[in-house]
């Protein structure tokens, strides 16, 4: 039978390996190292752009800095109206944009190109509102890169 001093004991060290996985799942014991990439740089027609994904190409490989594909990057997100006072019918349409990362530009703007989305309900040109974007890669076959792009859309809201 355990004395309320070893109870108390025990019960100190299981509550301090859960904080401690606690604290070690949340990221506090990273070293994150400061880089500067390059100039930040603002993309005209993107509005409320949200979330972005990296497809990388076959022969990427990002373990050694060799970045080669694109980025989708969801843009268009927009508030209710009762929380921004813009009317729905004002808002910039939502959409999806491939930036090209092989593409070589001298500028930004020039690496990027909209996703035609068909939306099935025509009467309503906003109901494509995206606000979350995920890439999955899928087993190649037959020479196809293939993968899966899932959005999150909120469609219309008022």
């Amino acid at each position: 039978m355990l004395s309320f001093r070893q109870f108390l004991a025990y019960a100190i060290i299981v509550l301090m390996a859960f904080i401690c996985k606690t604290l070690y799942d949340a990221g506090q014991f990273k070293v994150i190292s400061h880089h500067h990439p390059g100039k930040c740089t603002a993309v005209p027609g993107i509005t409320g752009a949200e979330d972005l994904v990296f497809v990388p190409n076959q022969d990427s490989d990002t373990r050694h800095g060799s970045v080669k594909g694109f980025v989708l990057t969801t843009t268009g997100l927009h508030m209710p109206e009762w929380r921004t006072g813009v009317p729905v019918s004002e808002l910039p349409k939502g959409g999806i944009l491939k930036i090209d990362l092989d593409k070589d530009a001298s500028h930004i703007s020039d690496r990027v190109q909209p996703i035609d989305i068909a939306e099935a309900d025509q009467s309503t040109p906003h109901k494509f509102n995206p606000h979350g974007i995920e890439y999955y890669r899928v087993e190649p076959s037959a020479g196809n890169d293939a993968g899966v792009v899932t959005v999150v859309n909120h469609g219309i809201v008022n």
